[in-house]
C-alpha cells in the first residue's frame, strides 16, 4: 500500500474516532437535557431516570448530581437527594447550589441547626444569593430567631423587590411577633404584586382584627369568600368575629351561624376551634344547649393551651351568657 494510501486510512480513521468521541459526549449532553426537560415537566421518576443515565456516562457529572437531586426532593426521597449534594460537595467544594440544596433537605428533615450552617456556607460563597437568604430566613424563624430572621427577609426583598413570598413570609413573621402593622403593609405588597387571594385576605383580615379594625377585617374575610367560597378560614374567622366581637355595631349572630355551619359542612370531622366557632354563634343566637354541646367537644380536642379559652366559653353558656373575645382589646400594636 503506499504512503498515501496509508495516510488516508490514518486519517479517515482520526475522524472516525472524533466522529464517535463527539457522538458520545453529545448523548451525555442528551441525557441531562432530557432529565432537565422532565424535571420541569414534572415527571420526577423519569427526570431521574435521565439524570442516572448521564451520571453513568459521565460520574463527575455535577449538574446531573444537583438535577437528580432536585428530581429526588420532589419526591421525598430525601436520604438519596442528600447522597447526591454530599457527593457533589466532595466532587466540588465550592458549590454553592449543593450548599442551598443539602441546607433546603435538612430543612424538610426538620435539621434546622445542619439547615442553617449549609445555607450559611452558601450565603459565605455567594453573598447576595436571594434564595439562600429566603431559606435562611425561614430556618431563623424555625429556630425562633426573629430578628435574625427579619434580617435575611429584608436583604432578600432588596435584592428581590418583586418575588411575593419574601413578603408573605416577613408578614408571616410580623405577625407571630404581634407587630401587626408591618405585617398588614407585607401582605397588602404581596397583593399588589399578585393577585388578591384568599389566604392572603385573610391573614391580612386576622391583622386587622388584631389591631381592633373591625371593619377593614370584615371587609378582607368577606372578599376572601367571594374569591373561594370554600375558604374555611376565612369562613371561621368572619363567623367568630360576628359572634364575639366587643363592640356590639359589628355582631351578627345569624349571619356567624351560617358562617359557622357552612364551614363545618366541608368537612367530615371537625378541628377543635370549628366546634369552639360554631358554639360562639349559637351561644350569639340564644341556643345555649347546643354551645354548651358543641364547646365540651371543643374542650376535648383542643390542645392544653387553648383551653383556658374554651373553659371560659364554656362558663359563659352555662350562664345563659354569649361569649366576647376580650383578647382583642389588648392588641400590643400601635394603631
Amino acid at each position: 500500500m503506499t504512503i498515501l494510501g496509508l495516510t488516508l486510512i490514518g486519517g479517515y480513521l482520526c475522524l472516525l474516532l472524533r466522529w464517535v468521541y463527539c457522538l458520545r459526549r453529545e448523548w451525555r449532553k442528551r441525557y441531562f437535557a432530557q432529565g432537565t426537560r422532565r424535571l420541569h415537566q414534572g415527571k420526577f421518576e423519569a427526570a431521574i431516570a435521565k439524570f442516572t443515565k448521564a451520571i453513568q456516562k459521565q460520574p463527575e457529572n455535577v449538574d446531573a448530581y444537583l438535577g437528580r437531586s432536585h428530581a429526588y426532593i420532589r419526591m421525598n426521597e430525601l436520604d438519596k437527594a442528600l447522597a447526591d449534594c454530599d457527593t457533589v460537595i466532595r466532587l466540588q467544594p465550592t458549590n454553592h447550589f449543593a450548599f442551598l440544596n443539602r441546607g433546603a433537605i435538612y430543612g424538610l428533615k426538620e435539621d434546622y441547626p445542619r439547615s442553617l450552617a449549609d445555607t450559611t456556607q452558601c450565603l459565605e460563597l455567594q453573598p447576595e444569593y436571594q434564595d439562600a437568604l429566603f431559606n435562611r430566613a425561614c430556618t431563623f424563624s424555625r429556630l425562633g430567631n426573629t430578628e435574625e430572621a427579619l434580617v435575611d427577609f429584608s436583604k432578600a426583598i432588596l435584592l428581590s423587590p418583586s418575588k411575593i413570598d419574601n413578603y408573605i413570609e416577613r408578614g408571616n413573621l410580623f405577625f407571630d411577633t404581634q407587630q401587626y402593622s408591618k405585617a398588614i403593609e407585607d401582605f397588602t405588597q404581596a397583593m399588589k404584586l399578585g393577585d388578591s387571594t384568599a389566604e392572603l385576605l385573610t391573614c391580612r383580615g386576622y391583622a386587622y382584627l388584631k389591631m381592633e379594625l373591625f371593619e377593614k377585617a370584615i371587609a378582607d374575610y368577606e372578599l376572601a369568600i367571594e374569591i373561594d367560597p370554600h375558604a374555611r378560614p376565612a369562613l371561621n374567622n368572619l363567623a367568630w368575629l360576628l359572634a364575639t366581637c366587643p363592640v356590639p355595631e359589628y355582631r351578627d349572630g345569624n349571619r356567624a351561624l351560617a358562617l359557622a355551619l357552612r364551614n363545618c359542612e366541608q368537612v367530615d370531622e371537625t378541628e377543635w376551634s370549628d366546634s369552639g366557632v360554631l358554639a360562639a354563634a349559637y351561644a350569639e343566637v340564644g341556643q345555649f344547649d347546643d354551645a354548651v354541646r358543641l364547646i365540651n367537644e371543643a374542650l376535648m380536642k383542643a390542645p392544653e393551651h387553648e383551653n383556658i379559652t374554651c373553659e371560659a366559653q364554656l362558663k359563659c353558656y352555662e350562664n345563659l351568657q354569649p361569649y366576647r373575645d376580650s383578647t382583642l382589646k389588648s392588641s400590643s400594636d400601635e394603631q
